[in-house]
Protein backbone atom coordinates (compact mmCIF):
# COMPACT_ATOMS: atom_id res chain seq x y z
CA UNK A 1 0.00 0.00 0.00
CA UNK A 2 2.85 2.52 0.93
CA UNK A 3 4.20 1.98 -2.57
CA UNK A 4 1.07 2.11 -4.15
CA UNK A 5 0.91 5.92 -2.37
CA UNK A 6 4.33 6.39 -3.57
CA UNK A 7 3.98 6.34 -7.07
CA UNK A 8 0.34 7.51 -6.87
CA UNK A 9 1.00 10.91 -4.55
CA UNK A 10 4.75 11.64 -5.45
CA UNK A 11 5.71 10.27 -9.26
CA UNK A 12 2.00 10.70 -11.01
CA UNK A 13 0.40 13.78 -8.92
CA UNK A 14 3.70 15.81 -10.02
CA UNK A 15 3.36 14.63 -13.64
CA UNK A 16 -0.02 15.95 -13.71
CA UNK A 17 0.91 19.40 -12.98
CA UNK A 18 3.03 18.73 -16.11
CA UNK A 19 0.24 17.07 -18.56
CA UNK A 20 -2.60 18.57 -17.69
CA UNK A 21 -1.78 22.45 -18.56
CA UNK A 22 -0.73 21.16 -22.01
CA UNK A 23 -3.54 18.85 -22.72
CA UNK A 24 -5.83 21.58 -22.02
CA UNK A 25 -4.11 24.29 -23.73
CA UNK A 26 -2.19 22.59 -26.87
CA UNK A 27 -2.34 25.93 -28.26
CA UNK A 28 0.07 27.97 -25.48
CA UNK A 29 2.93 25.29 -26.08
CA UNK A 30 5.01 24.87 -29.12
CA UNK A 31 5.95 21.39 -30.48
CA UNK A 32 8.22 20.40 -28.24
CA UNK A 33 6.15 21.44 -25.69
CA UNK A 34 3.05 19.41 -26.27
CA UNK A 35 5.37 16.75 -26.79
CA UNK A 36 6.74 16.55 -23.66
CA UNK A 37 3.21 16.74 -21.79
CA UNK A 38 2.73 13.45 -24.02
CA UNK A 39 5.56 12.07 -22.17
CA UNK A 40 4.95 13.22 -18.56
CA UNK A 41 1.60 11.92 -19.26
CA UNK A 42 3.15 8.38 -20.48
CA UNK A 43 4.80 8.62 -17.07
CA UNK A 44 1.34 10.08 -14.91
CA UNK A 45 -1.31 7.23 -16.36
CA UNK A 46 1.38 4.77 -15.76
CA UNK A 47 2.29 5.56 -12.13
CA UNK A 48 -1.73 6.60 -11.67
CA UNK A 49 -2.84 3.20 -12.56
CA UNK A 50 0.32 1.22 -10.91
CA UNK A 51 -0.22 3.20 -7.89
CA UNK A 52 -4.39 2.60 -7.60
CA UNK A 53 -3.22 -1.36 -8.20
CA UNK A 54 -0.97 -1.44 -5.67
CA UNK A 55 -2.65 -0.17 -3.01
CA UNK A 56 -5.47 -2.70 -3.76
CA UNK A 57 -3.30 -6.17 -3.52
CA UNK A 58 -2.10 -4.43 -0.50
CA UNK A 59 -5.15 -4.14 0.79
CA UNK A 60 -6.75 -7.32 -1.11
CA UNK A 61 -3.24 -9.28 1.67
CA UNK A 62 -4.47 -7.33 4.70
CA UNK A 63 -7.74 -9.65 3.79
CA UNK A 64 -6.35 -12.71 3.35
CA UNK A 65 -6.29 -12.52 -0.25
CA UNK A 66 -3.80 -12.22 -3.00
CA UNK A 67 -5.05 -10.52 -5.78
CA UNK A 68 -2.84 -10.66 -9.20
CA UNK A 69 -0.36 -8.00 -10.55
CA UNK A 70 -2.64 -5.65 -12.77
CA UNK A 71 1.02 -4.87 -14.89
CA UNK A 72 3.88 -6.96 -15.97
CA UNK A 73 6.25 -4.18 -16.82
CA UNK A 74 4.30 -2.66 -20.01
CA UNK A 75 6.85 0.00 -20.78
CA UNK A 76 9.60 -2.50 -21.14
CA UNK A 77 7.62 -4.28 -24.33
CA UNK A 78 9.23 -4.86 -27.90
CA UNK A 79 6.16 -5.29 -29.12
CA UNK A 80 1.89 -4.33 -29.11
CA UNK A 81 1.38 -7.86 -28.25
CA UNK A 82 3.58 -8.10 -25.34
CA UNK A 83 2.56 -4.62 -24.16
CA UNK A 84 -0.93 -6.05 -24.00
CA UNK A 85 -0.02 -9.13 -22.41
CA UNK A 86 1.52 -6.73 -19.57
CA UNK A 87 -0.96 -3.57 -19.41
CA UNK A 88 -4.06 -3.66 -17.16
CA UNK A 89 -3.96 -7.68 -17.14
CA UNK A 90 -7.15 -7.81 -15.68
CA UNK A 91 -8.89 -5.76 -18.27
CA UNK A 92 -6.85 -7.41 -21.40
CA UNK A 93 -7.45 -10.54 -19.50
CA UNK A 94 -11.35 -10.21 -19.89
CA UNK A 95 -10.93 -9.04 -23.12
CA UNK A 96 -9.29 -12.06 -24.52
CA UNK A 97 -11.50 -14.37 -22.73
CA UNK A 98 -15.03 -12.87 -23.19
CA UNK A 99 -14.80 -10.60 -26.13
CA UNK A 100 -11.94 -12.35 -28.36
CA UNK A 101 -12.33 -16.02 -27.99
CA UNK A 102 -16.18 -16.14 -28.28
CA UNK A 103 -15.87 -13.69 -31.53
CA UNK A 104 -13.62 -16.73 -32.88
CA UNK A 105 -10.10 -16.04 -31.75
CA UNK A 106 -7.49 -17.24 -34.02
CA UNK A 107 -9.49 -19.72 -35.47
CA UNK A 108 -11.11 -17.36 -38.11
CA UNK A 109 -11.52 -13.82 -39.23
CA UNK A 110 -8.44 -13.49 -36.78
CA UNK A 111 -8.01 -9.52 -37.94
CA UNK A 112 -11.93 -8.53 -37.58
CA UNK A 113 -12.41 -10.13 -33.90
CA UNK A 114 -9.35 -8.21 -32.79
CA UNK A 115 -10.53 -4.98 -34.25
CA UNK A 116 -13.77 -5.66 -32.77
CA UNK A 117 -12.31 -6.60 -29.41
CA UNK A 118 -9.91 -3.78 -29.28
CA UNK A 119 -12.83 -0.37 -30.35
CA UNK A 120 -14.81 -2.35 -27.65
CA UNK A 121 -12.01 -2.18 -25.33
CA UNK A 122 -11.57 1.61 -26.39
CA UNK A 123 -15.41 2.95 -25.84
CA UNK A 124 -15.58 0.50 -22.77
CA UNK A 125 -13.68 4.05 -21.36
CA UNK A 126 -15.96 5.89 -22.37
CA UNK A 127 -18.62 7.03 -25.41
CA UNK A 128 -16.31 9.39 -27.23
CA UNK A 129 -14.33 9.21 -30.50
CA UNK A 130 -11.04 9.94 -28.61
CA UNK A 131 -11.56 6.19 -27.20
CA UNK A 132 -12.45 4.95 -30.08
CA UNK A 133 -9.27 6.32 -31.68
CA UNK A 134 -7.30 5.08 -29.15
CA UNK A 135 -8.98 1.63 -29.38
CA UNK A 136 -8.63 1.50 -33.24
CA UNK A 137 -5.12 2.47 -33.43
CA UNK A 138 -4.00 -0.19 -30.90
CA UNK A 139 -6.06 -3.08 -32.90
CA UNK A 140 -4.52 -1.75 -36.05
CA UNK A 141 -1.05 -2.01 -34.48
CA UNK A 142 -1.68 -5.33 -33.17
CA UNK A 143 -2.68 -6.47 -37.14
CA UNK A 144 0.01 -5.46 -38.53
CA UNK A 145 2.53 -6.65 -35.71
CA UNK A 146 0.29 -10.03 -36.43
CA UNK A 147 1.36 -10.00 -39.98
CA UNK A 148 4.74 -8.77 -39.64
CA UNK A 149 5.77 -11.92 -37.42
CA UNK A 150 3.66 -14.00 -39.75
CA UNK A 151 5.65 -12.84 -42.89
CA UNK A 152 9.29 -10.95 -41.22
CA UNK A 153 9.13 -12.84 -37.98
CA UNK A 154 11.64 -15.52 -38.73
CA UNK A 155 14.00 -13.91 -41.09
CA UNK A 156 14.72 -11.16 -38.55
CA UNK A 157 14.85 -13.64 -35.88
CA UNK A 158 17.58 -15.77 -38.18
CA UNK A 159 19.43 -12.13 -39.31
CA UNK A 160 19.75 -10.92 -35.22
CA UNK A 161 20.64 -13.91 -34.42
CA UNK A 162 24.21 -13.74 -36.48
CA UNK A 163 25.93 -11.41 -34.01
CA UNK A 164 24.71 -9.99 -30.62
CA UNK A 165 24.91 -6.31 -32.40
CA UNK A 166 21.79 -7.15 -34.79
CA UNK A 167 19.96 -8.19 -32.10
CA UNK A 168 20.60 -5.49 -29.38
CA UNK A 169 20.02 -3.36 -32.60
CA UNK A 170 16.49 -5.17 -33.30
CA UNK A 171 15.65 -4.93 -29.70
CA UNK A 172 16.42 -1.15 -29.66
CA UNK A 173 14.24 -0.47 -33.00
CA UNK A 174 11.86 -3.19 -31.64
CA UNK A 175 11.33 -0.78 -28.24
CA UNK A 176 11.35 2.53 -29.68
CA UNK A 177 8.90 1.90 -32.20
CA UNK A 178 6.40 0.21 -29.35
CA UNK A 179 6.63 2.55 -26.80
CA UNK A 180 6.70 5.64 -29.20
CA UNK A 181 3.47 4.21 -30.57
CA UNK A 182 2.08 4.00 -26.88
CA UNK A 183 3.39 7.47 -26.60
CA UNK A 184 1.16 8.43 -29.71
CA UNK A 185 -1.67 6.71 -28.59
CA UNK A 186 -2.34 8.63 -25.10
CA UNK A 187 -2.58 11.46 -27.01
CA UNK A 188 -5.86 11.22 -27.86
CA UNK A 189 -6.88 9.01 -24.81
CA UNK A 190 -5.72 11.87 -22.56
CA UNK A 191 -7.13 15.22 -24.38
CA UNK A 192 -10.40 16.39 -23.51
CA UNK A 193 -12.25 16.22 -26.93
CA UNK A 194 -11.75 15.32 -30.10
CA UNK A 195 -10.95 19.28 -30.95
CA UNK A 196 -8.35 19.42 -28.59
CA UNK A 197 -6.92 16.37 -30.14
CA UNK A 198 -6.40 17.74 -33.45
CA UNK A 199 -5.25 20.89 -31.77
CA UNK A 200 -2.25 19.11 -30.40
CA UNK A 201 -1.45 18.49 -34.19
CA UNK A 202 -2.45 20.74 -36.40
CA UNK A 203 -2.66 24.21 -33.68
CA UNK A 204 0.42 26.23 -34.98
CA UNK A 205 2.37 28.05 -31.88
CA UNK A 206 2.16 31.78 -31.12
CA UNK A 207 5.21 34.23 -30.82
CA UNK A 208 4.66 33.88 -26.95
CA UNK A 209 4.61 29.64 -26.30
CA UNK A 210 5.67 28.10 -23.57
CA UNK A 211 8.25 25.07 -23.86
CA UNK A 212 6.69 23.98 -20.71
CA UNK A 213 4.40 24.95 -18.11
CA UNK A 214 5.51 27.88 -15.86
CA UNK A 215 6.75 27.14 -12.22
CA UNK A 216 7.24 23.89 -12.65
CA UNK A 217 8.95 22.22 -10.14
CA UNK A 218 10.38 19.22 -12.05
CA UNK A 219 13.11 18.14 -14.77
CA UNK A 220 13.57 16.11 -17.32
CA UNK A 221 14.98 13.17 -15.00
CA UNK A 222 11.14 12.57 -14.01
CA UNK A 223 10.04 11.28 -17.34
CA UNK A 224 12.56 8.82 -17.62
CA UNK A 225 11.29 7.45 -13.57
CA UNK A 226 8.24 5.26 -15.67
CA UNK A 227 10.49 2.62 -17.25
CA UNK A 228 12.62 2.68 -14.11
CA UNK A 229 10.07 2.57 -11.07
CA UNK A 230 8.12 -0.23 -13.64
CA UNK A 231 10.88 -2.23 -13.22
CA UNK A 232 11.93 -1.63 -9.93
CA UNK A 233 8.15 -2.22 -8.47
CA UNK A 234 6.81 -4.57 -11.10
CA UNK A 235 9.07 -7.40 -12.06
CA UNK A 236 10.50 -8.76 -8.57
CA UNK A 237 9.40 -12.41 -8.43
CA UNK A 238 5.83 -12.72 -5.67
CA UNK A 239 6.13 -16.13 -3.88
CA UNK A 240 2.59 -17.65 -4.23
CA UNK A 241 1.67 -16.47 -0.64
CA UNK A 242 3.37 -13.56 1.54
CA UNK A 243 6.01 -15.05 3.62
CA UNK A 244 7.11 -13.53 7.17
CA UNK A 245 10.05 -11.49 7.26
CA UNK A 246 13.04 -12.46 9.23
CA UNK A 247 13.76 -8.97 10.38
CA UNK A 248 12.90 -7.84 13.60
CA UNK A 249 9.16 -6.06 13.21
CA UNK A 250 10.65 -3.00 14.74
CA UNK A 251 13.38 -2.54 12.38
CA UNK A 252 10.56 -3.16 9.78
CA UNK A 253 7.79 -0.92 11.52
CA UNK A 254 10.57 1.89 11.30
CA UNK A 255 11.39 1.22 7.70
CA UNK A 256 7.63 1.63 6.91
CA UNK A 257 7.70 4.71 8.94
CA UNK A 258 10.51 6.76 7.47
CA UNK A 259 8.61 5.17 3.92
CA UNK A 260 5.42 7.09 4.85
CA UNK A 261 6.95 10.36 5.99
CA UNK A 262 9.00 10.98 2.85
CA UNK A 263 5.80 9.77 1.20
CA UNK A 264 4.30 12.89 2.97
CA UNK A 265 7.26 14.95 2.77
CA UNK A 266 7.25 14.64 -1.41
CA UNK A 267 3.92 13.95 -1.98
CA UNK A 268 1.70 16.43 -4.05
CA UNK A 269 -1.21 16.50 -1.92
CA UNK A 270 -4.08 18.59 -4.22
CA UNK A 271 -6.63 15.34 -4.14
CA UNK A 272 -6.22 14.58 -7.80
CA UNK A 273 -8.13 11.70 -7.99
CA UNK A 274 -7.39 7.85 -9.28
CA UNK A 275 -7.48 8.81 -13.38
CA UNK A 276 -8.96 5.16 -13.43
CA UNK A 277 -11.90 6.51 -10.66
CA UNK A 278 -13.73 7.54 -13.76
CA UNK A 279 -14.33 4.59 -16.15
Amino acid sequence: MLAGLLVKVVFSDALAHWATPVFSHPEDFTLAGRWSGALAFYGQIYFDFAGYSLIAIGVGQTLGYLLPSNFNVPYAAFSVTDFWRRWHISLSSWLRDYLFIPLGGNRAHHVRNLMITMMLGGLWHGASWNFLAWGTLHGLALCVHKLWTTTCGEGLALWSASARWKQCSANAAAWLVTQGFVLLCWIPFRSPGWQQTLSFFTTAAPVAALSMPQRLPLTWLWLVLPLVTDGWLQSRPRPAMPRASARPSWILGAAYGVLFLLVLSLGTWDSKSFIYFQF
